[in-house]
């Protein structure tokens, strides 16, 4: 007998799959091969593996495309239904909408006009200062110090 497959291993091939599905499904989402290893207790180069081999590849082609898909459904319904949402808006806002309190329509007025770029006016201060070396190692020393306070 071959002395290779004597102590041959054994595999859990759904287990396998399951693993492989998990990594393209993951690939599919845009991450590395570093967080998907750490998410699964992996290794980044099975992950690498996976991501790279001609199944893995056409597994993350399909789910990406049913992604775009759907993504593309969601904004076609989005579309479509903003006309009655901005009509439903513009009823409560000018009273016409049962139960809506003046209070509900002063937050969707403040909200509409928001978004038109008429927003709640806020002050901004702001700050400028040229420090040198020595400021700069002064403020790393304060630092250094609070770190090492405990409260």
């Amino acid at each position: 007998m071959d002395k290779r497959f004597k102590d041959a291993r054994k595999y859990n091939i759904k287990k396998l799959w399951q693993l492989h599905a998990n990594i393209t499904q993951q690939v599919s989402l845009g991450k590395t091969n570093v967080e998907i290893a750490e998410q699964l207790d992996i290794t980044p180069q099975t992950v690498s593996n996976v991501r790279n081999s001609p199944i893995g590849k056409e597994k993350v082609e399909v789910l990406t495309a049913a992604m775009d898909a759907e993504t593309v459904d969601i904004g076609r319904r989005i579309r479509e239904f903003a006309p009655k949402a901005l009509e439903y808006l513009e009823r409560i806002i000018e009273g016409r909408e049962p139960g809506a309190s003046v209070a509900l329509r002063a937050k969707y007025a403040a909200q509409h006009l928001g978004r038109a770029g008429y927003g709640e006016i806020t002050k901004v201060h702001s700050l400028n200062a040229t420090v040198n070396k020595d400021d700069i190692e002064a403020i790393k020393q304060r630092a250094l110090e609070a770190r090492n306070v405990t409260p």
